[in-house]
């Protein structure tokens, strides 16, 4: 079977943690006996676009060809504007700039299925690209989407309700996205909750130079820094928590428009010196730091899935996550991890202070939380529960 993978999340040798797992998902598709390449959107960045942030110097910088752990990548670059301005048209632009790579895939490579990851604007690109052929687009939603794009504008949501009705297939990946989806486009039928993976081979196998124990007891959260990732209640649960546990230490990895926000917060709240901002870091070192964390916390809202909540619990680790959000069909409160209410930090600090204040229990819920994501949440698994849909889809089955 030949699949063709379109996903503006994607890794790239400039950015190797956007995307991962969309990644980690194409190689455990090919492990298992599918053939596929990649074409990954990139916006195209001119001067002065490449100046003004970081992120686009690594878009102007990002190969138009690259092959990753053995997958083949494409990056054709689309018009794109920052500060997402005339995003309702980031749809059609994506298309104009993906049309001739996608043409090409599908006219001389023989694709069996389209597999694009995100209704908008990658699906809507996508459907675009594909209106004159007969192969079947299976898609799965990610975060944003039924969180935010939704929500949007009216145009999103007529875009999205387009790429639901050309999709043979819709994936979601929590149960929360799901009912979105029924809520507001009134599907069924056609969605199916496929959660996401961790790599088992990646995981219980990292080290850090310095042990948790020598650097205090560590909390640590891996997000794209946004309000909505809980990084400020975990910054008032650790003011209020330090008083009892003064060797906490509250390490935080990932960047992002609310970065310098919450260093500012840090030091009104007078914990500066207890957090440690470690900006954007590899895979690899995210799995190295979630190895010798004691508990890992992300008490975010609108949260679609969350594959690192994941990655923490297969690392052993107690996770804390929000309550009515993706990873509650996970996450077995007080068993293998703790729900919080999202946005209260009351809730947040008696979810601290009852991990904290026995580790034998924290420990025991750890372990725990390793035996489900182990058994339960690979990539593997994953790939599996993928190919089923795909031969479903190729059979004319209905889901």
């Amino acid at each position: 079977m030949r699949v063709l993978v379109i996903s503006f999340l994607y890794p790239s040798r400039k950015n190797e943690v956007l995307g991962i797992f969309v990644h980690q998902q194409a190689k455990a598709l090919r492990e298992a006996g599918i053939e596929l390449k990649v074409i990954s959107p990139v916006p195209f960045t001119p001067f002065p676009f490449s100046k003004i942030a970081k992120k686009w110097g690594e878009y102007a910088n990002t190969p138009r060809e690259d092959v990753i752990d053995g997958i083949e990548v494409r990056y054709p670059r689309f018009v794109s504007f920052p500060k997402g301005l005339f995003y309702e048209r980031q749809g059609y632009l994506m298309f104009r700039g993906l049309k001739a790579s996608l043409e090409k895939a599908i006219s001389t490579e023989k694709y069996d299925i389209i597999h694009v990851h995100r209704a908008f604007p990658d699906g809507y690109a996508t459907m675009l690209g594909i209106k004159n052929h007969r192969i079947p687009m299976v898609v799965t939603l990610h975060g944003m989407n039924m969180t935010s794009t939704i929500y949007r504008s009216s145009s999103c949501k007529k875009s999205i309700a387009k790429v639901f009705d050309k999709a043979s297939v819709v994936v979601t990946n929590s149960n929360k996205q799901r009912s979105i989806a029924v809520k507001e486009l009134g599907y069924q039928r056609k969605i199916v909750v496929i959660p996401n993976g961790v790599n088992e081979q990646e995981i219980g196998k990292q080290s850090i130079g310095e042990s948790a124990s020598n650097v205090g007891r560590v909390v640590l959260s891996v997000s794209h820094l946004l309000p909505q990732k809980g990084i400020g209640e975990n910054l008032i649960a650790l003011s209020k928590l330090l008083p009892k546990y003064p060797d906490l230490l509250y390490v935080i990895i990932g960047e992002g428009s609310a970065g310098e926000h919450f260093k500012r917060f840090a030091k009104q709240l007078g914990v500066e010196r207890d957090v440690l901002f470690l900006g954007r870091r590899s895979h690899k070192e995210v799995l190295q730091y979630m190895a010798n964390c004691e508990i890992f916390s992300m008490p975010s809202w609108n949260e679609a899935f969350g594959v690192v909540y994941l990655e923490a619990m297969a690392c052993g680790k107690p996770v804390i996550g929000g309550k009515g959000e993706g990873i509650e069909d996970v996450i077995e409160h007080k068993k293998d991890g703790l729900l919080v209410a999202p946005r209260n930090v009351d809730s947040l600090v008696s979810a601290l202070d009852y991990l904290l204040e026995d580790q034998e229990r924290a420990q025991k819920i750890g372990d725990a939380a390793r035996k489900k994501a182990l058994s339960s949440y690979t990539w593997n698994m994953n790939a599996e529960r993928y190919i089923e849909v795909y031969r479903s889809v190729l059979a004319g089955q209905r889901l």
